[in-house]
């Protein structure tokens, strides 16, 4: 017979399992084992598992992940579910007590057409394909979903799963009837949400492999891991969930100022200060081996600004100059108070953007041909365009490849 039980000393609470052998009728073996640990490493994972599930829990887009070698289902969020009408059957897919086929046999009577999805599916199951798949699947009720899908592979190239994003496009597909501008705009869209799923399924695959891997450990071997141990594999799993999440939120964010749906709150601020509290907060967040210098033409100034939102353009600028510079470089920051405006400058000494690219940079999901295996989801510059534009800013930069890059921020001083 085996037992749990805890025991609370000066706040603390420690758990022991307890295995009774009988040896004979007036005998008994008790074999007692403090779990305290492997119940604390269970509790951070379940909890990093409600922390991916929140971080996908806001998105319009459906998201699935496949392992097609043993047809796990790997990932998925609720709004998955709701597209497929799954949401009876999502607790039987959390506790992995459902196949992918599984949800195939659910799903195959939502589709108008019966073959769609013996013949859609073929290519999909197929691990030597590559592709970035993306189809329209038409619904008996009249709407229409569209599913892109892209492999998610290793950095050795070993197959982690497909990565399949589904959006209810019904509304859109009846728009595009009658507006030739709905064209034109669902084109766009379709060539942006390509872009989407190639970088997802790409900068994926390094944080998602790290945590299976961590997980996997501590699974097998936390008997014999000491604190240290299972902290570091603690901390590298919330560190690439925190990645993923500022993925999303970067997209996410981006979606919110097109849409005019990001609260926007100006209020008057006193610059260098800002500035300040800016870097001291930044150098304690992340690991920066370049110098950071702020150089001011004054004292003191007042600008009015969403203090949110342009902390997010000094974070994204910063990062990047940061990741394309040595790691002795320097980065430096300057503000320039001219008759009717202020002018941020960012200037570092990096890889710089070669010529052909730079008519792109400003565009989602694009990266220079230059940055190499340097991860990166070319989202943030873009959404550093929308928050200067919602500012009635504008932002535009120089650079010469191998030497460097500056961008210029310049903000109106008449903002109410």
């Amino acid at each position: 017979m085996t037992f749990e039980y805890s025991l609370e000393s000066n706040g603390n609470i420690q758990y022991f399992e307890n295995r009774i052998i009988a040896l004979s009728n007036q005998e008994a073996l008790s074999i007692i084992r403090d779990i305290t640990e492997r119940n604390l490493t269970m509790a951070a994972l379940q909890w990093n598992e409600s922390l991916m599930k929140m971080m996908t829990a806001t998105s319009p887009l459906a998201f699935l992940v496949i392992d097609h070698t043993n047809d796990d289902i790997v990932f998925f969020n609720h709004r998955y579910c709701e597209i497929w009408g799954l949401t009876d059957k999502e607790n039987e897919i959390r506790e992995k007590r459902l196949k992918n086929n599984d949800l195939i046999k659910y799903c195959q009577p939502l589709i108008a057409q019966p073959r769609f999805v013996k013949n859609a599916y073929r290519p999909l199951e197929d691990i030597d394909n590559r592709e970035i798949i993306e189809d329209v699947i038409p619904f008996v009720d009249g709407r229409y979903i569209r599913r892109y899908s892209a492999q998610i592979r290793g950095l050795e190239d070993e197959y982690f799963g497909r990565l399949y994003i589904f959006e209810d496009i019904t509304e859109k597909e009846s728009l595009s009837q009658s507006l030739i501008e709905a064209v034109e705009r669902e084109k766009e869209l379709n060539e942006m949400k390509s872009k989407f799923v190639s970088m997802a399924s790409h900068e994926f695959r390094t944080p998602l492999a790290s945590i299976l891997m961590a997980t996997e450990t501590m699974e097998n071997y936390f008997d014999r891991m000491n604190k240290e141990e299972l902290q570091k594999y603690l901390q590298r799993i919330r560190k690439n969930i925190e990645f993923l999440r500022e993925m999303i939120n970067k997209f996410l964010n981006l979606s919110r100022i097109e849409t005019g749906k990001m609260p926007y709150m100006p209020e008057p601020t006193e610059i260098t200060g800002f500035i300040n509290i800016w870097i001291e907060e930044f150098s304690i967040k992340n690991s920066i081996k370049q110098t950071i210098r702020f150089e001011k033409a004054f004292d003191e100034a007042i600008l009015t600004i969403d203090r949110q939102l342009m902390l997010q353009v000094f974070d994204n600028l910063v990062t990047n100059s940061i990741k394309y510079s040595p790691e002795d470089g320097v980065i430096a920051i300057r503000v320039e108070k001219l008759e009717d405006r202020f002018r941020f400058i960012f200037e570092d000494k990096g890889i710089g953007i070669p010529k052909k690219d730079q008519g792109k940079l400003f565009e989602a999901f694009f990266r220079a041909s230059n940055t190499g295996n340097i991860h990166g989801t070319g989202l943030g510059l873009p959404l550093v365009k929308q928050i200067v534009e919602r500012h009635d800013g504008k932002v535009w930069f120089e650079s010469v490849e191998n030497e460097g890059t500056t961008f210029y921020v310049e903000i109106p001083c008449n903002l109410e």
